[in-house]
């Protein structure tokens, strides 16, 4: 098949999900090309006549074409639509993730009282967003069940979809030994931090949560540390705090293998891939019940690491200081992270599901 994929010129854990489906997809003799911000719709009109593309897959384009592209383009050409944050119904805004109320946007309580119920910027790009997304004769793929609740009520919930998790290269990511001194971290027990802060009130990731509740961990791990890999903007990092900084994709399993778990105090997520990549090397993970990470890290028996409430500063501590004093505990952890990124989220089984997903739309059944 031949399969265009057009998505935004920004990097991301979307970004990268698309480019390992591509990958994974190319392996298996589809031609692929990928279409980022390259001179707008033109440009891609311009690709789509000399490629000729069988299906086409819409990841996060609204960063640089015109909302209303999918909608056009998939009256065309058999349209798959993976939905991988909650832009298409609300904002960019956290107050936007776990808002459930996304059929009219009415009562807002980021608006002051006397905006609330009157026509405003957001109740009007929810209208816009509502033409559009009802117009668009796509499939939609949800990367976790979370993202195909929180489109319940929008019109995106009549459209034919199906829920296939990010699929991660369980080869590359793998427990293995690394050098803890290339990213600088020496033996202490180390806690890793993988997520963008693009701006100071950017708490999205939940950084600065992260940073408070590390203070008791270090009275409960006098000499415990914390290793941050991404963009951070705004921030003045403690002493127990080391910056890796933005880090290329072949560098992330060494990082994973050089540290003790991975924490992810995500305040609004969808399917973090840092949490699949932790899971394939064998990490376990501390997270927010948030979002899909429930459905990664799993809940009671068989999880792979501990769930903690949103805004449980307290809980939070005790869940990375526990795990840091147990040794054993963080191995039968890691063991069962390794399963359960091999069996729910490897590369492979996400390649089928959409390789038969595509295939049913270029030959449909009769």
């Amino acid at each position: 098949m031949r399969i265009l994929v057009i998505n935004q010129k920004d990097e991301g854990g979307a970004t990268a999900a698309a480019k390992d489906l591509m990958v994974s997809l190319g392996e298996r003799g589809h031609e692929l090309r990928y279409m980022p911000d390259r001179g707008g719709e033109a440009e891609l009109r311009a690709e789509m006549a000399s490629f000729r593309p069988q299906i086409l897959h819409f990841h996060c384009w609204y960063g640089s074409y015109p909302l209303p592209h999918v909608a056009t383009l998939a009256a065309e050409v058999p349209s798959v639509f993976t939905v991988h944050d909650t832009f298409v119904v609300n904002q960019y805004g956290l107050e936007c993730w776990e808002c459930f109320r996304n059929a009219y946007c009415f009562g807002c309580p980021t608006l002051e009282p006397l905006r609330r119920f009157r026509p405003n910027y957001r109740m009007l790009d929810r209208w816009r967003k509502r033409r559009v997304g009802a117009k668009a004769r796509v499939h939609l793929v949800y990367p976790s069940q979370w993202m195909k609740r929180r489109l319940a009520r929008s019109e995106w919930a009549a459209k034919p979809s199906s829920v296939i998790p990010y699929g991660i290269d369980t080869d590359r990511f793998a427990p293995g030994a690394a050098s803890r001194d290339r990213f600088g971290i020496g033996p202490a027990p180390t806690v890793l931090f993988v997520g963008n802060m693009y701006s100071p009130h950017d708490h999205r990731k939940g950084l600065p949560d992260l940073l408070a509740a590390f203070e008791a961990v270090r009275r409960a791990v006098p000499d415990a540390q914390l290793l941050i890999a991404g963009r951070i903007t705004g921030v003045d990092l403690p002493p127990f705090a080391r910056l890796a900084g933005e880090l290329a994709r072949s560098d992330l399993p060494d990082l994973y293998r050089s540290v003790d778990l991975l924490v992810c105090p995500s305040r609004g997520d969808n399917l973090p891939v840092a949490v699949l990549e932790a899971l394939a090397s064998g990490l376990p993970v501390v997270g927010t019940r948030i979002g899909g990470i429930p459905e990664e890290i799993g809940e009671g028996e068989g999880a792979a690491g501990v769930l903690v409430d949103l805004g449980d500063a307290a809980g939070l501590a005790t869940g990375i200081s526990d795990l840091l004093l147990d040794v054993q505990r963080r191995r039968s952890l890691g063991r069962i992270a390794r399963e359960r990124a091999t069996s729910r989220f490897s590369r492979e089984l996400s390649a089928d599901r959409h390789e038969t997903l595509f295939r049913g739309l270029v030959t449909p059944s009769t």
